[in-house]
């Protein structure tokens, strides 16, 4: 099935916009940034399609034998529908959990999977039951998704660009906030780190766990990948680097000079199920001490 959202009218859907238009009209690096960043959009506007049919195409139950969908993929998308059970994180969620409780709790345990896609996890068992909250800026297609394939989804995310975490929950609200292989997706995912810094809790940490340099092999230009996430080595160790042919900063420094970090861990790591690709992890502490 083909979809027709009528791109035309992306006004309407409140798309996450970081520059105003006194920012886009701004002289010197400021203003070249958010027309950058405006431009970038409109691609990004233009890949919608191609995100929200690939995940048509795993979630109909009829694909099983199309040799254009990934099988494998497409039984993981089938087995949640049928169970709500996915596979949705690499490491260990639990130990970061506690890491965040250790010092002083912030009322019950709490995760935020964001752009988390279709498949929403619901729950993680770390001793108790955890609920964990999913969110996606694509979530109203993927909802039109399950009416259009007849699902009924064992938990669905919530609408919520990662750029606009802000407007969806409270700040300090989460222990944990994890991502993958989504960040890069984003329009601005500089101010998607800031957002996801802001819901999580002080001394609560994001994880950020992405296929290296991904937008490379389409040029920047397949799909939603307009960015490469990347590791380069620096007098104090290893930094997060975010860069395509327009933009590059160093989110490590940039992080930790603005007091927006006590800690960013990052690191190269070997694909986390056998493929070629490596994978780029970043662990970033909030700062106990926030106004």
């Amino acid at each position: 099935r083909e979809f027709t959202f009528q791109w035309r009218r992306w006004q309407s859907y409140k798309l996450p916009f970081t520059c105003d238009v006194a920012g886009r009209s701004a002289v010197g690096d400021a203003g070249a940034v958010c027309r950058t960043l405006n431009r970038l959009m409109i691609r990004w506007v233009r890949g919608l399609d191609s995100e929200v049919g690939f995940w048509h195409a795993l979630l109909d139950p009829k694909n099983g034998n199309n040799s254009e969908v990934d099988p494998a993929a497409w039984k993981s998308a089938q087995y949640w529908v049928e169970s709500g059970v996915v596979a949705w994180h690499y490491d260990d969620i639990c130990t970061f959990l506690d890491l965040a409780r250790s010092n002083e709790k912030y009322g019950t345990p709490r995760v935020l999977n964001a752009g988390s896609g279709p498949l929403a996890p619901g729950r993680i068992d770390c001793g108790q039951s955890v609920p964990v909250v999913a969110s996606d800026g694509l979530a109203r297609f993927y909802l039109q998704l399950f009416d259009i394939l007849q699902h009924e989804p064992p938990a669905f995310p919530l609408q919520c660009a990662t750029e606009a975490l802000n407007e969806c929950f409270p700040q300090h609200h989460f222990d944990v906030v994890h991502m993958r292989n989504s960040l890069d997706h984003a329009n601005d995912p500089l101010m998607g780190i800031l957002q996801l810094i802001w819901v999580v809790r002080p001394g609560g940490w994001v994880l950020l766990r992405h296929a290296r340099n991904e937008g490379v092999a389409g040029h920047f230009q397949l799909g939603l990948h307009q960015w490469a996430f990347d590791i380069e080595d620096a007098p104090d160790g290893q930094h997060f680097v975010i860069w395509s042919p327009s933009l590059r900063v160093d989110v490590s420094q940039w992080l930790l000079s603005g007091g927006f970090a006590s800690a960013v861990n990052a690191q190269r790591q070997p694909h986390p199920a056998g493929g070629t690709e490596e994978y780029v992890w970043v662990d970033i502490q909030k700062p106990y001490a926030v106004t």
